[in-house]
Protein backbone atom coordinates (compact mmCIF):
# COMPACT_ATOMS: atom_id res chain seq x y z
CA UNK A 1 0.00 0.00 0.00
CA UNK A 2 2.60 2.31 1.05
CA UNK A 3 5.11 1.28 -2.75
CA UNK A 4 1.46 2.27 -4.51
CA UNK A 5 1.18 5.82 -2.80
CA UNK A 6 5.07 6.73 -3.15
CA UNK A 7 4.14 6.02 -7.28
CA UNK A 8 1.44 7.99 -7.19
CA UNK A 9 2.79 10.96 -5.48
CA UNK A 10 5.39 10.49 -7.71
CA UNK A 11 3.35 10.62 -10.84
CA UNK A 12 1.25 13.27 -9.75
CA UNK A 13 4.44 15.94 -9.21
CA UNK A 14 5.79 14.83 -12.30
CA UNK A 15 2.46 16.44 -13.92
CA UNK A 16 3.31 19.66 -15.89
CA UNK A 17 1.00 22.29 -14.31
CA UNK A 18 -1.52 24.13 -16.00
CA UNK A 19 -0.43 26.74 -18.50
CA UNK A 20 -1.29 30.23 -17.00
CA UNK A 21 -2.35 33.33 -19.63
CA UNK A 22 -1.21 36.62 -18.85
CA UNK A 23 -1.63 40.22 -19.77
CA UNK A 24 1.25 42.38 -18.51
CA UNK A 25 0.89 46.46 -19.42
CA UNK A 26 3.70 48.71 -18.68
CA UNK A 27 7.54 49.98 -20.40
CA UNK A 28 9.87 47.93 -21.66
CA UNK A 29 13.23 47.50 -19.32
CA UNK A 30 16.43 45.74 -20.23
CA UNK A 31 17.48 42.82 -17.75
CA UNK A 32 20.44 42.32 -16.16
CA UNK A 33 21.79 39.78 -18.74
CA UNK A 34 22.25 41.27 -22.04
CA UNK A 35 19.41 41.40 -24.74
CA UNK A 36 16.69 40.48 -21.99
CA UNK A 37 13.11 42.38 -21.88
CA UNK A 38 11.66 43.00 -18.66
CA UNK A 39 8.30 44.75 -17.71
CA UNK A 40 7.22 45.11 -14.35
CA UNK A 41 3.81 44.93 -13.41
CA UNK A 42 3.09 46.07 -10.04
CA UNK A 43 5.39 44.02 -7.40
CA UNK A 44 6.08 41.49 -10.47
CA UNK A 45 8.59 41.30 -12.91
CA UNK A 46 8.12 39.51 -16.11
CA UNK A 47 10.43 38.42 -18.72
CA UNK A 48 9.28 39.50 -21.96
CA UNK A 49 12.73 38.45 -24.04
CA UNK A 50 10.53 36.13 -26.61
CA UNK A 51 7.56 38.51 -27.56
CA UNK A 52 7.15 38.65 -31.56
CA UNK A 53 7.45 41.33 -32.42
CA UNK A 54 10.78 42.37 -29.84
CA UNK A 55 9.39 44.89 -28.06
CA UNK A 56 11.68 48.02 -27.48
CA UNK A 57 12.95 49.41 -24.21
CA UNK A 58 11.54 52.54 -23.07
CA UNK A 59 8.28 51.83 -24.70
CA UNK A 60 5.33 51.20 -23.10
CA UNK A 61 3.03 48.57 -24.42
CA UNK A 62 1.05 45.56 -23.32
CA UNK A 63 2.29 41.68 -24.08
CA UNK A 64 -0.09 38.58 -23.58
CA UNK A 65 1.34 34.97 -23.46
CA UNK A 66 1.26 32.28 -21.43
CA UNK A 67 3.71 31.60 -18.28
CA UNK A 68 6.85 29.37 -18.61
CA UNK A 69 8.35 27.11 -16.02
CA UNK A 70 11.08 26.68 -18.26
CA UNK A 71 14.63 28.41 -18.02
CA UNK A 72 16.67 30.93 -19.71
CA UNK A 73 19.66 33.25 -19.83
CA UNK A 74 17.71 36.08 -18.40
CA UNK A 75 17.32 34.01 -14.85
CA UNK A 76 14.94 37.29 -14.05
CA UNK A 77 11.52 37.61 -14.30
CA UNK A 78 8.84 34.93 -14.67
CA UNK A 79 8.66 34.07 -18.62
CA UNK A 80 6.34 34.97 -20.64
CA UNK A 81 6.53 32.13 -23.86
CA UNK A 82 5.13 32.27 -26.48
CA UNK A 83 4.15 36.33 -26.23
CA UNK A 84 2.91 38.53 -28.78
Amino acid sequence: MRTSLMIVACFALALPAAAEDVSVSGCVEPGVEAGCLMMKAGDELYNVTHAKPKPEIGKYGTVMGTLSDGVDICQQGKIVDPST
